[in-house]
């Protein structure tokens, strides 16, 4: 068992990398070679410090609030997510071209469910959601979920989560995944009207495949190098359940206006609630006009942003 407990997950991400290429276990599932530890616990505080912009990982670091709102819209086409992520396609179903095992779809009204459970009974431990479903054990398919289940419990008038993983990617899958669910879990909370307070991320394999290796000794190595949490401003992502449903559904039709409209979308006529949904609608259009070569124009609004996506994108857009 290995056990990691700090503020944050990328604040934890460098030693739980270290960890794996100096202490996993050689194993090679699918005949791929790759390190692996586990069963691993990781608790942090701050749920709220979930994105990385490590200078040597530069992940698309927009895609952990882009595939979080593709669940919670509860898709399964590739439309939406494979605009920012093209290799999302090689998993798409070939005949159906959607993915089995799409999140969104499985959890369904799982949410409003666990949102009702915990409003009736603080102190419940049924607030569960489960993803992975039982009919994918019998097919072939390249989306076999990694997410088994999440659970939420009110303690200390605190909304905890522990998202349980059967199997979990340290180098891509993990930087995504719990940037997401601690969005999720910050969503509930604010249904709630309490503050968010652990999370809690249970992997049964984290792993490294070989092809990651000498990525991840990179990251490692330049660890001193990464503080984005030192400046950046962390904003507060919770609003009521019915102000949150609206907002869900404009801020997918902004994504999709943004994506495909040749022209520059305007803004004020858009009710994004709060100061968080507000700063996510910016750099998802000043992300598709850099996409369309307007990187000037997307320049200028990232310029002046100190939020953790903002300035993951201010260092690495104004420093080319």
């Amino acid at each position: 068992m290995y056990f990691f407990k700090g503020e944050s997950v990328p604040s934890l991400y460098t030693k739980i990398l270290g960890t794996i290429l100096n202490k996993g276990k050689t194993i090679s599932p699918r005949s791929l070679l790759t390190k692996e530890i586990g069963p691993v616990t990781i608790e942090v505080t701050n749920p709220r410090k979930r994105l990385f912009g490590h200078p040597n990982r530069k992940e698309v670091s927009i895609f952990t609030y882009i595939e979080g709102l593709w669940i919670l819209l509860k898709e399964a086409s590739l439309n939406r997510v494979g605009h920012y992520v093209p290799a999302m396609g090689n998993y798409v179903h070939e005949r159906t071209k959607l993915f089995d095992g799409a999140y969104g779809p499985a959890i369904g009204n799982q949410f409003e469910l666990v949102y009702q459970r915990l409003k009736e009974d603080r102190d419940t431990r049924q607030a569960i959601v489960v993803i992975n479903q039982p009919y994918l054990h019998r097919l072939p398919t390249k989306d076999y979920p990694c997410t088994l289940s999440y659970q939420f419990l009110i303690r200390d008038n605190k909304l905890d989560m522990i998202a349980y993983m059967r199997s979990q990617d340290a180098y891509l899958g993990l930087v995504y995944d719990q940037g997401e669910f601690q969005w999720f879990l910050e969503i509930l909370a604010g249904w709630l009207g309490i503050e968010v307070g652990r999370y809690i991320h249970i992997d049964g394999s984290l792993h490294l495949y070989k092809k990651y290796w000498d990525k991840a000794r990179l990251v490692v190595k330049k660890d001193n190098d990464w503080d984005l949490y030192s400046t950046a401003t962390v904003l507060d992502a919770r609003l009521p359940k019915e102000d949150f449903d609206i907002v869900l559904s404009n801020l997918g039709l902004w994504e999709e206006t943004c994506r495909l409209s040749k022209s520059y979308p305007e803004k004020e006529d858009w009710d994004f609630k709060n100061e968080f949904y507000n700063n996510l609608a910016d750099i998802i259009l000043a992300y598709n006009l850099r996409l369309r070569g307007y990187k000037e124009i997307a320049n200028e609004i990232i310029s002046s942003n100190n939020t953790d996506l903002g300035l993951i994108y201010r260092r690495r857009w104004l420093n080319e």
